[in-house]
């Protein structure tokens, strides 16, 4: 586990990543231009995939659960840009972030089933 100074980072990072969900309900709610809109949700979902993957790489976690967890990260790192693709890439991202979240969903699910059985 991590300790010290990235405790103190980890900690602002999720309060700006607060900051940044509270900006985009704002949005939303101020009905703002739909571009300012899709930005600021990007930006939020940006946010997230980034700092939860910084995180998984000071956890020192073993290489299936880091694969795991940034496969979730990805997820909404791919999310983040999905609207601003063209054409039908959108779309085809879209289908790609729910994957990622059902097989997400899946190892969760797996890993629960497991602990239960072995308690």
């Amino acid at each position: 586990m991590f300790i010290g100074r990235n405790t103190t980072i980890f900690g602002l990072l999720a309060n700006l990543l607060l900051l940044a969900v509270g900006f985009m309900v704002f949005a939303n709610a101020a009905a703002l231009p739909e571009l300012k809109r899709t930005l600021m949700s990007s930006m939020a979902l940006a946010l997230a995939g980034v700092i939860y993957a910084a995180l998984q790489f000071q956890l020192r976690l073993s290489l299936t659960v880091l694969a795991q967890r940034l496969l979730l990260a990805s997820a909404f790192l791919l999310w983040a840009v999905t609207p601003f693709l063209p054409g039908r890439g959108g779309e085809r991202m879209g289908t790609v972030v729910i994957a990622l979240y059902v097989v997400d969903m899946y190892w969760m699910i797996r890993n629960q089933v497991n602990e239960r059985t072995t308690s």
